[in-house]
């Protein structure tokens, strides 16, 4: 079972010949070789999730500390919107522990309504209302709102969220539309440039030049040990 998690293969492999023979092989065991079928593997997994779900309940219901909560959603290459969830929070130790609590396919648009909506239903499941710290997420204009939303939910609660304390947007999506309005700006600047001067200038020259440097580092271990200590400083 556990073989059949972690490696991401399918029930049915179980009752696959070549794949009996093979531990036939290994194994030159009677005892060894009873591989159960595809429905048992799949009523052992189901029961699995069903021992550890409780047992993250309870962990986190035994946890003192609040939650700050990782939200993000996306649509995944079969055109399936998921959305997932992540806890973090201090243990009675003083240690940060993380772990996924959900990834639910959202029904609908990636509406702020929507988000909120499938994110205090995981909160309802694991009974962690009360226990709300923060929520981290890129800056999409559907997060704020959905930050609005279960404002509203939770204004009457013992553990109310203000949106405009308890939000906390991911500093790697605000790099990142930094260094897209860079590149904006210096695109900019070069057409003007090439408007002032009247010659043709590739609007995608920066990129390409970033591009080779890109390349340049990667392809030298000792190049990318230098870069790695430029990033530590």
């Amino acid at each position: 079972m556990k073989f059949i998690v972690t490696s991401n293969q399918p029930f049915t492999l179980v009752e696959e010949e070549d794949f009996r023979n093979l531990i036939s092989l290994i194994s030159k065991n009677e005892d060894v070789t009873r591989i159960p079928c595809a429905k048992t593997i799949k009523s052992w997994v189901r029961d699995m999730y069903e021992r550890e779900l409780a047992r993250l309940k309870e962990k986190l219901a035994s946890n003192s500390s609040k939650i700050s909560f990782s939200i993000d959603c996306w649509t995944s290459s079969n055109q399936i919107p998921f959305q997932g969830v992540v806890g973090s929070w201090i243990d009675g130790d003083w240690k940060l522990r993380y772990c996924v609590l959900d990834l639910t396919i959202l029904e609908g648009s990636h509406t702020g309504e929507n988000i909120a909506d499938a994110f205090i239903k995981v909160l309802t499941e694991f009974n962690l209302l009360s226990k709300l710290h923060a929520v981290i997420s890129d800056n999409a204009s559907n997060v704020n709102k959905a930050c609005d939303v279960i404002e509203t939910l939770l204004k009457d609660t013992d553990n109310p969220f203000v949106a405009n304390q308890s939000r906390i947007r991911c500093f790697a999506h605000i790099l990142n539309l930094v260094c897209k309005s860079i590149l904006k700006r210096e695109s900019e600047s070069q057409q003007e440039t090439r408007e002032m001067c009247e010659t043709k200038f590739d609007e995608h020259k920066t990129i390409q030049k970033l591009r080779k440097c890109v390349h340049g580092i990667r392809a030298s271990p000792q190049r990318r040990q230098i870069f790695a200590r430029h990033v530590k400083l």
